[in-house]
């Protein structure tokens, strides 16, 4: 960061759009709940991973790509340098951001604002598995069942809070009841606090080893 003051890195944690957050040895990077960058150190090199998605061209000359007989026709430019479609560097990280705002809807730009405005923002897109609920049958494998939009720091008279928030528009259809069965999102808060209050001792660990 120190070394090159006008390099990738330096643009990537100033801009305000960008929450980084550690994960599992790495940082990542996240615009409007969009994993945009992986962060690790590998010798004394900062090395970064992004989604291809996220790296084609938000803007291109000659956007369509004509098929003859349902073959692809790619212009010759593209054949000559497959890349040319995609951005080349982490620094031109405006079009990295406007890539990824497809991906992102509403509730994700919900929290990207959030997130921009609340310096107590601690975590975002915080995985549970269901590994961890203890629903893996045999042979599947542990995805990632829930995750929990943001944990952000709260102080109260006995010192500072983690507290998790789900963030939902109100045009989402898991806010209402249907008959009489309760909104899908009551059974997704009560996965989360029974997770939570399970792994409440790791929770804070990890918190503790982040801040």
């Amino acid at each position: 960061y120190e070394r090159e003051p006008t390099g990738w890195w330096r643009g990537l944690l100033a801009d305000p759009d960008i929450f980084v957050a550690f994960r599992d040895g790495a940082l990542n990077t996240y615009f409007r709940g969009c994993s945009i960058a992986q962060l690790r150190l590998v010798g004394a090199e900062v090395r970064a991973s992004t989604h291809y998605k996220y790296l084609l061209k938000p803007v291109l000359k000659s956007p369509m790509v004509e098929a003859r007989q349902g073959a692809f026709q790619f212009p010759s430019s593209w054949q000559e340098n497959p890349a040319a479609a995609f951005t080349s560097s982490l620094a031109d990280l405006d079009a990295i951001k406007r890539a990824a705002k497809p991906y992102a809807g509403g509730e994700k730009k919900l929290v990207g604002d959030v997130i921009r405005r609340n310096g107590a923002v601690f975590d975002v897109e915080i995985a549970l598995t269901r590994e961890a609920e203890g629903e893996v049958a045999d042979g599947e494998s542990a995805k990632a069942a829930d995750r929990i939009d943001i944990a952000a720091l709260k102080a109260n008279g006995a010192g500072i809070e983690l507290v998790f928030y789900e963030a939902k528009l109100f045009q989402n259809g898991e806010l209402r009841a249907s008959g009489d069965a309760d909104a899908r999102v009551i059974g997704q808060i009560e996965r989360y606090v029974k997770l939570l209050e399970k792994y409440q001792a790791e929770i804070r660990e990890s918190c503790l080893l982040a801040a």
